[in-house]
Parts: structure tokens; C-alpha cells; sequence
């Protein structure tokens, strides 16, 4: 199946990309740019995103650094 993926941090593909049925939030974005959603603001179809949450055909997922992680110096 594909989905949209909306790469905000720079890392990785961003567009249209093929993932496995079943595949879940977290996993994908491991495997995409290898961070863990602990350091990200993530939205599935313009809702926040779980990481047990099972992505279907068709989402739009977008992934950005989460404020609280911005280092200001």
C-alpha cells in the first residue's frame, strides 16, 4: 500500500512511499529516518499520530522535530 509522508526533518524520503499491511506508526518511522516518535510531532491525516496506530492506504503522515526538542542557542 502507499501512503503520503511528509518528511519535515531533512532525513530520509519524503513523498509517496510503499509500506507492508499492518504496518504501524512507530515502525515506520524507524525504518524511515531512524528516530523514535519521542523526539517528534507527528500527524496522521492532520490528527495527532499514536504509535501503535496501523496505517492504511492512502494516510498522509507528517513528521517534525517536536518544539520541545528545539535546542536554542
Amino acid at each position: 500500500m502507499r501512503i503520503q509522508f511528509l518528511n519535515g526533518l531533512g532525513t530520509g524520503p519524503a513523498g509517496r512511499v510503499d509500506v507492508a499491511e499492518g504496518t504501524v506508526l512507530a515502525q515506520f518511522l524507524r525504518d524511515q529516518v531512524g528516530r523514535d516518535m519521542e523526539d517528534l510531532s507527528i500527524t496522521i491525516n492532520g490528527l495527532i499520530g499514536a504509535g501503535d496506530e496501523i496505517l492504511q492506504d492512502g494516510d498522509r503522515v507528517a513528521a517534525t522535530i517536536a518544539a520541545s526538542k528545539v535546542k536554542v542557542e
